[in-house]
């Protein structure tokens, strides 16, 4: 067993340490400047210096009390409220929804929110201005509600974090009035994990939300949030745990959460926490401590992006009686957003966004809180810093949003933009997975992501209940493959391709794509979706047998690793804060476990 206390100083600095690519640094009087090259001069202006002389590094971590706020039920329901019109237009724009692996059984979609609950739970959705189930949780719903485990993959802003809470709720509640299920302090009804703390925090408030009077609990835990207030939140009850996966495995190993009694699993953002080294944490919090998580139960798969790679992992948790839903063949840009590519040298690049903002700043009469809710996407945690005071100086409504950032200051950023304080917030791709602000009208990519996934993740922030827009500024020696990718996909689903597309592309030089391996946008290349154009998907998916098996879901390779290494040492490598090893290191898998 892994000593963290004694490392935890080490591991989570307190306020007083700032993260550089170097590692962490002693702040001196709160007086240490964001480094400037000449490369920031150039493209910035001379007068970036001073500029960022005026500010500071932001500290990296929160105080050791830190506890999250947490927004209080009537104000997510007025925010349903205010948006309810335009969410009851959104919603018929939805795509049909595929099911394979059913046979010869016919599907009962949900139409309307009675046919699936009642009593409270169904006034929740009422009073959340849900007019009626939208077609991925027409199909879903009714599935989950028959216990049959799930991979879904719909495009962004159609409604997944309501498909699985909603019939999971239902569940937890009838199974108590049953007496199948009894609360109990640190044991969980359903375990939902998600890659980033925005993410859990918000999956956190929606089941807050709908749970609302229920009596089912709900409870969150993530880094950063003081162990000592977390324990004591999930000590209460916890029917329902939404959490990262450091965290989760820190509470898991220390028996702060007890698995035995969990019938839901859920992977928000599965394609993420599938990959690499959080897969790693995942399987030894669930299948390598002494408590394991309870063989019979049901585990559903989410995210707008997923490939073969992720169904086959996915695959390893689950029954036989798979279910795949796709909701449609290609992994597509959402088409409620118009996307707008321009040619931007990285020396320049600044200027042509302060033009644009200068630009939409004459539209509004100079009245900057009347600008669209925006997103910006950048590459480096330090440019987000850059980019937002520079804007700043010009008189916009800004904040960065990064890894960099201790995590109240990164909760304060986001409500501030919820609540329109702000009307700007520079993210990394930190921001880019399910963070569901309603108002966002733009995404603009500053920096063109590294993967075509990515890509779609970051158009899906805007678009959510009217139609945005998402501007992209390119980079000829990088990122001509992406483009193509973004063709490709376009053309497959039938949208139209924008003619600033076709130009960029035709702008870029031939041998800026001669070897697409080495360049951008390569990461994802199966535009084709979950189905594929093969037959290996096909096979994959077994027709669902009417009785239902009981199977150990324990990926097989996995425990061959716990029976040769009996020890998790590696897990200090997992689920520390890393330092990047570069300022152009990317930064979505921002989970400390602490």
């Amino acid at each position: 067993m892994v000593n963290r206390k004694s490392n935890y100083l080490q591991k989570s600095a307190p306020s007083r340490f700032v993260l550089l690519p170097t590692g962490y640094v002693e702040r001196r009087d709160d007086h240490l400047p964001i480094p400037i090259s000449e490369e920031d001069k150039e493209n910035f202006g001379d007068d970036i210096e001073k500029v960022l002389t005026e500010r500071n590094l932001p500290y990296s971590h929160a105080d050791f009390g830190f506890a999250p706020d947490v927004r209080n039920i009537d104000e997510m329901y007025d925010e349903d409220l205010k948006h309810a019109e335009a969410y009851a237009n959104i919603i018929n724009e939805d795509d049909e929804v595929e099911v394979e692996g059913l046979g010869d059984q016919v599907l009962n979609c949900v139409e309307s929110w009675k046919e699936a609950f009642d009593g409270k739970l169904l006034e929740n959705i009422i009073r959340s201005k849900y007019i009626r189930p939208r077609n991925i949780q027409c199909s879903v719903i009714p599935l989950i509600l028959d216990h049959y485990d799930l991979i879904v993959s719909a495009e962004t802003g159609v409604g997944k974090t309501a498909a699985y809470l909603l019939p999971i709720i239902d569940e937890c509640m009838k199974d108590k009035i049953k007496g199948e299920f009894t609360s109990a302090p640190n044991t969980p009804y359903a375990v939902i994990l998600g890659p980033t703390r925005e993410l859990v925090k918000q999956a956190f408030e929606q089941a807050t939300k709908f749970a609302h009077d229920t009596g089912v609990s709900v409870a969150k835990a993530y880094g950063e949030y003081s162990v000592k207030k977390n324990k004591k939140e999930i000590g209460k009850l916890c029917d329902i745990i939404c959490a990262t996966p450091g965290r989760f495995l820190d509470f898991v190993e220390n028996k702060v959460i007890n698995l035995s009694k969990v019938r839901f699993l859920v992977f928000d953002e599965c394609d993420i926490l599938l990959a690499g080294d959080f897969k790693r944490v995942i399987d030894t919090a669930l299948f390598g401590c002494e408590i394991q998580i309870a063989i019979n139960r049901t585990t559903l798969f989410f995210s707008a992006t997923m490939n073969d790679e992720t169904i086959q992992l996915a695959k390893e948790y689950m029954r036989p009686e798979e279910i795949l839903i796709v909701k449609n063949k290609v992994i597509a840009p959402s088409k409620k957003c118009v996307q707008e590519f321009k040619i931007a040298p990285k020396v320049g690049k600044f200027g042509q966004l302060l033009a644009y903002f200068r630009s939409e700043l004459v539209k509004v009469d100079k009245d900057a809180k009347r600008l669209s809710p925006t997103f910006i996407f950048c590459e480096q945690r330090l440019s987000c810093e850059k980019i937002a005071y520079s804007l700043e100086k010009y008189g916009i409504p800004i904040l960065p949003l990064s890894g960099l950032r201790a995590q109240d200051l990164r909760e304060k950023a986001l409500k501030e933009f919820r609540d329109n304080s702000i009307t700007v917030l520079c993210v990394t791709d930190l921001g880019s997975r399910g963070i569901d602000v309603k108002d966002v009208d733009l995404v603009i990519n500053y920096d063109m992501p590294k993967d075509y996934a990515s890509y779609v993740h970051r158009v899906g922030r805007a678009g959510r209940i009217r139609h945005g827009k998402c501007i992209s500024y390119v980079s000829p020696q990088t990122d001509g493959p992406l483009l193509l990718n973004i063709k490709k996909a376009m053309e497959k689903a039938g949208q139209k391709i924008p003619p600033s597309l076709i130009d960029c592309i035709n702008t870029i030089d031939d041998s800026n794509t001669e070897s697409p391996s080495l360049e951008r946008g390569n990461n994802f290349v199966n535009t084709e979706g979950v189905l594929g154009t093969t037959n290996k998907v096909e096979e994959s998916v077994a027709t669902i047998n009417v009785k239902k098996e009981e199977k150990s879901a324990k990926p097989q390779v996995f425990i061959k690793q716990v029976e040769e290494e009996k020890n998790i040492e590696t897990f200090e490598n997992v689920t520390e804060k890393h330092p990047p090893s570069s300022e152009k290191e990317e930064d979505i898998l921002d989970d400390d476990g602490w």
